[in-house]
């Protein structure tokens, strides 16, 4: 007996200590979106409070936001990028793949990838933790206890970092934006060196956003159109593309925060496109591209809400959404509109046959009248 009280001491103490812990505690995404609660901003490596729309309090949206699924750690397919994904992907040295935490068995995972896959000083010094130093007289990532290399170089020359966040991350270097160079002081190849990377983001990611995600520390920033760095809080910032093209309705175009719904080409393009119309909301577009209940099922993304008997976005929550529209007695299908079409059709057919009645009984009569008159 006093085993199970015991346990369920533990029990206890566990869950208290489950319901104290913060978004913050979180180090790792896949800890993190465990709690349903909080969600993974990717660019920041930050565990957010938030829900599937985004987070509570940050700039962080669209693909770059993770709520209860984390990236797949197999799309990786070299132990640097699987390693720097915020550790929540192992790289399997056995079967050269990368996998997720817990995803490991028949797996021999490694902490830091061999020295040879750093391509600079600032990488080989940096992201090893230690266990490479950058080898001075032939420029390459060795071992840390190597004996191949007699000028191991602890901390690194500016020139040695090619791209603006590993010149940022290693002392007294700047990036100059105009050369795209890591330098130490104000010269004359670089009289306006920046510290950070954000001029360096919108300079090189001005031709757009595939060009601004594959640059390191940089991000797309959805609302302006713009690269920006990745710990700029005052973008929607997202780390892939919007595929706008991809999205044939109203409602998944606009949950992409780089893309807008055109109301006049009906058709999902990527935000400040000049020749798109913006409808207010998706149900606005519904209604107005929809005014019966047969052409709102057959418009995309639209569904007729029978509470209102007009046409709405699909996924609208305010609506009991009609899967089909009522039938008539001919089996076709029912709208205010059809319905009074119909009846005026009808009833020029009655008044036609009337008319044509009587004309007819007016000449039966005025033949009858000739014969008697005779």
């Amino acid at each position: 007996m006093k085993y199970l009280i015991g346990l369920f001491v533990v029990i206890c103490l566990a869950s208290t200590l489950f319901a104290q812990q913060t978004c913050s505690d979180n180090p790792f995404c896949a800890s993190c979106v465990a709690n349903a609660s909080c969600g993974w901003c990717a660019p920041t490596g930050q565990c957010l409070e938030g829900d599937a729309t985004g987070p509570s309090s940050s700039n962080c949206f669209g693909s770059a936001w993770n709520y209860k699924t984390c990236l797949d750690c197999t799309t990786f397919d070299d132990c640097r990028s699987c390693l720097e994904f915020a550790g929540d992907c192992q790289w399997c040295n056995s079967s050269q793949t990368c996998k997720g935490l817990g995803l490991i068995i028949g797996c021999s995972p490694i902490k830091t990838c061999p020295c040879n896959v750093y391509p600079d000083c600032s990488s080989c010094v940096q992201e090893s933790q230690g266990d490479c130093l950058w080898c001075g007289s032939d420029r390459t990532c060795h071992h840390a206890n190597s004996p191949n290399c007699p000028m191991k170089a602890h901390t690194c020359p500016c020139s040695d970092n090619p791209d603006c966040e590993s010149c940022r991350e290693t002392g007294g270097c700047h990036w100059c934006v105009s050369s795209g160079t890591c330098v130490t002081t104000r010269n004359s190849s670089c009289p306006i060196p920046h510290a950070g990377c954000d001029a360096y983001c919108r300079y090189n990611g001005s031709i757009g956003c595939g060009t601004c995600v594959g640059l390191r520390g940089c991000s797309w920033c959805a609302d302006t159109a713009e690269c920006r760095a990745t710990d700029i809080a005052s973008c929607l910032l997202t780390a892939t593309c919007s595929n706008c093209g991809g999205y044939s309705y109203c409602s998944a175009c606009q949950n992409d925060i780089g893309c807008n719904w055109c109301s006049n080409t009906k058709s999902c393009q990527p935000i400040n496109t000049p020749t798109c119309l913006v409808p207010h909301t998706c149900d606005n577009y519904c209604a107005l591209s929809s005014s019966s209940c047969t052409k709102c099922l057959s418009t995309s993304g639209c569904g007729w809400c029978s509470d209102t008997n007009t046409c709405v976005s699909s996924d609208s929550a305010q609506c009991s959404l009609r899967v089909s529209c009522p039938e008539t007695i001919f089996g076709k299908g029912f709208d205010a509109g059809s319905f009074v079409g119909g009846m005026f059709l009808v009833i020029g057919i009655i008044a036609l046959a009337l008319v044509a009645f009587f004309i007819y009984r007016w000449k039966v009569n005025q033949r009858a009248s000739y014969t008697e008159l005779k």
